[in-house]
């Protein structure tokens, strides 16, 4: 279950926003809202965006898809496609896109973060919250070299992957998610299940609007 998702520098979001699904403690008892595997905390499973036409509203669930898309579906992609990201226009297209998502599965609680821009990945790291401690260790990282060379990885110990497997195989336009997850690992395939969105829309807009298909 996703708690919450924050974009940066995307389609016509310039500045960071966020968009929550943590529940305040004076929200009724209900249906729609879940329990969260954090103790006192609870999670809303609807959630309604109002505003203006062109407001941004539908640029939310194109972000939600596509963060969805990149962690665990992009080394599908052809090894020369570009990152199908937008950016906010006038900031120009090397100008970084960043994204975080937060999300709950199999009793625990994850972050995944990402820098990107259409050519190249910048920065990526998935990482699990110590339920003592509160603190978040990670499991996947990389870190692009700045020139022509590999980007470093380290994968965590928790994951039985060989770093050599993932390095050898990782590409500039896919996630190192999607990359772990052709080893076949159960426990990242676990993890990763319940962030595969499914929604109406697209990289460029709602279907059946002149959007993609």
């Amino acid at each position: 279950m996703i708690r919450s998702f924050t974009i940066e520098n995307f389609c016509s979001f310039r500045h960071r926003a966020e968009v929550s699904f943590l529940v305040g403690t004076s929200a009724p008892d209900n249906t729609t809202f879940r329990p969260s595997v954090q103790p006192d905390e609870r999670l809303s499973v609807l959630l309604g965006v109002f505003g203006p036409n062109a407001s941004g509203k539908t640029n939310l669930l194109q972000a939600l898809a596509f963060i969805s898309w990149f962690i665990s579906e992009s080394y599908a992609a052809k090894p020369n496609d570009t990152i199908p990201v937008d950016a906010f226009a006038p900031l120009g297209p090397l100008q970084p896109s960043n994204f975080t998502l937060e999300f709950e599965a199999r009793g625990a609680v994850f972050r995944y973060s990402a820098s990107l821009t259409r050519s190249t990945v910048l920065t990526e790291k998935l990482s699990r919250r110590n339920p003592d401690t509160g603190r978040f260790a990670f499991l996947l990282s990389r870190q692009a070299s700045g020139d022509e060379s590999a980007p470093m990885v380290e994968v965590g110990a928790q994951l039985d992957i060989p770093p050599a497997v993932i390095e050898n195989s990782l590409r500039a336009n896919a996630s190192i998610i999607s990359t772990a997850l052709q080893t076949g690992n159960r426990e990242l395939q676990n993890w990763i299940m319940p962030i595969m969105a499914v929604t109406n829309v697209g990289r460029g807009g709602r279907f059946g609007h002149d959007s993609e298909h």
